[in-house]
C-alpha cells in the first residue's frame, strides 16, 4: 500500500490511534 519507510511511521500512529490494529500491524 505505502512505502516501507512511511508504512512504519503510519502503522505506529495507527497503533496509537487504534490499539486494535496492533496485532494486525505485527502480522502485516
Amino acid at each position: 500500500m505505502l512505502p516501507a519507510g512511511n508504512d512504519s511511521v503510519i502503522q505506529s500512529k495507527l497503533a496509537v490511534q487504534v490499539p486494535s490494529l496492533e496485532p494486525f500491524s505485527m502480522l502485516h
